[in-house]
């Protein structure tokens, strides 16, 4: 296993949640690029609804963001690991451009955010929900800036 940790400092002035935001895109763009490359050198990955893999939440405060083959040998993953990995197996397997995107709500003093794909076309496919999250997390969605990837 190969383990990058990113730490990134807490803002609390007014560009908090644009930096947030962007920090968010980085990250997401790259976990899915990461995807992408593993599912075209692996054709035979299980997709993920037939992979026996389920949704688990992390506790508060703590992010750990798995790629596909991560995912598979612990057997879980959270928001942000099953939306790259089923963005990226849509554009792999299925030839769709989907990306992932996220949402998110606020709570007293801070925004929770919630990973899901954008499919073309403006729908939403939740896999969190799908593999054990429940009913999706709602709130505004905004699409992740992809480059290259599913194109």
């Amino acid at each position: 296993m190969f383990r990058v940790d990113f730490i990134l400092g807490g803002r609390r002035d007014a560009g908090a949640r644009r930096l947030g935001e962007t920090n968010m895109r980085i990250l997401l763009s790259a976990l899915f690029e990461i995807d992408l490359a593993y599912l075209r050198a692996h054709l035979g990955t299980p997709r993920i609804y037939r992979a026996g893999v389920r949704y688990r939440v992390e506790p508060v405060g703590r992010e750990h963001w798995r790629d596909v083959p991560t995912v598979l040998a612990s057997g879980e993953g959270d928001c942000e690991d099953l939306a790259c990995w089923r963005a990226a197996e849509l554009c792999v397997r299925d030839g769709v451009a989907a990306v992932p995107a996220y949402t998110w709500r606020r709570e007293p003093g801070y925004r929770v955010y919630h990973v899901v794909v954008r499919l073309p076309g403006g729908g939403v496919e939740d896999p969190s929900a799908r593999l054990g999250m429940g009913r999706g997390a709602g709130g505004r969605m905004s699409p992740i800036p992809i480059r290259g990837g599913g194109e």
